[in-house]
């Protein structure tokens, strides 16, 4: 895999870590939406030079990153993703975020 550790290789496995409710749901609906569209999913993704996204997807070279802001700021968020690759990344708030893509 390009960007993630390789002993992070969960494709297609709906990962959760120590997260609210509301982050859970919106990342099983993000799960599900990026998977009906023909993408790889990987959650949790751990990044080779550090950090992780809370999804990221993969179809062929096309590489998505999302991350779900519940409690995070989205000027946090956005200092965060510096550090990781630089790929097209999405912030999602609610389950309208997820219905436009």
């Amino acid at each position: 895999m390009k960007y993630i550790k390789e002993v992070n290789n969960y494709r297609n496995c709906l990962r959760f870590g120590n997260e609210s409710d509301k982050h859970a749901y919106l990342k099983f609906l993000l799960f599900r939406k990026l998977r009906k569209m023909g993408f790889d999913v990987y959650t949790e993704a751990e990044f080779k030079r550090g950090g992780k996204a809370d999804v990221l997807a993969v179809y062929k070279d096309i590489y998505l990153g999302f991350e779900i802001l519940v409690s995070e700021k989205l000027e946090d968020c956005k200092q965060k993703i510096k550090k990781y690759p630089n790929i097209k990344w999405f912030f999602i708030r609610n389950k309208k975020d997820i219905e436009k893509l």
